[in-house]
């Protein structure tokens, strides 16, 4: 909501949600808040939208991707969001929880990737300040 309500009216906001009953929830909080004709929400798994999205949603490219999902394919839905071009120079990918329970091949890749500019945001897991976490923020050359 936070991310929607600060953007123009024009923009394609799009969310990829595998989960029916997530996808049906988020629907009805949009829909109580009055973006729901704002956002996009595909109730699919990644691996099967991405390769669809330029041509779905003719896009070139994103400004600005969030990734906050199965921790275990962050970096496989960030090699397939680069095979189909849609990470340009500027792209912002902000990727959370990479710490707790953590993506670390996805941050091996990325920090180490010559192509982006990232920097680690230490900070503590939602709702427990005793658990360490951090959210990745990397920017495309």
């Amino acid at each position: 909501m936070r991310f929607i309500l600060q953007l123009p009216d024009d923009t394609l906001f799009i969310t990829i949600e595998a989960d029916q009953e997530s996808a049906d929830i988020a629907r009805s909080i949009h829909e109580y808040a009055g973006v729901d004709k704002r956002i996009q929400i595909i109730n699919d798994f990644t691996e099967n939208v991405i390769p669809r999205l330029r041509e779905d949603f003719h896009v070139d490219s994103f400004d600005f991707i969030f990734i906050d999902h199965s921790k275990f394919v962050y970096l496989r839905d960030l090699k397939l969001l680069e095979e189909n071009n849609l990470i340009q120079s500027g792209t912002m990918i902000v990727a959370d929880n990479v710490i707790d329970p953590g993506a670390p091949d996805y941050l091996e890749y990325i920090q180490n990737n010559p192509n982006y500019d990232s920097q680690l945001h230490e900070t503590t897991l939602e709702y427990r300040n005793d658990i360490r976490d951090g959210v990745e923020i990397s920017i495309r050359k």
